[in-house]
């Protein structure tokens, strides 16, 4: 697998959307933010202190994060926002909003 050209192709896929106002180009924002962010702080924390995390807690850190940002977001209630609320394991408030379970 080519890992590099996953993540370019990923990059590619979300800029090259046309419809940038809904929940699934949200989530692929977030997703590829957090992705990048946790990555390149492993990455300087084993480049400039010599410890490093395995991949199961970068990834943890990861889904926390963008666990923690849809819990801000504001969502119109949709077939699509109510699968991805079950898979991140939040639910509704009564304002249209997620909250932890």
């Amino acid at each position: 697998m080519n890992r590099k050209h996953d993540l370019l192709a990923g990059c590619r896929y979300i800029a090259d959307k046309q419809v940038k106002n809904n929940f699934g180009w949200a989530m692929d924002k977030l997703i590829l933010a957090a992705s990048v962010y946790f990555i390149w702080q492993e990455r300087n924390r084993r480049l400039f202190t010599g410890v490093s995390r395995n991949v199961e807690s970068v990834i943890n850190c990861i889904k926390d994060s963008v666990k923690t940002r849809l819990l801000a977001l504001k969502v119109k209630k949709s077939t699509k926002s109510q699968r991805t609320a079950s898979k991140w394991g939040l639910k509704w408030s009564s304002n249209d909003m997620f909250e932890a379970c």
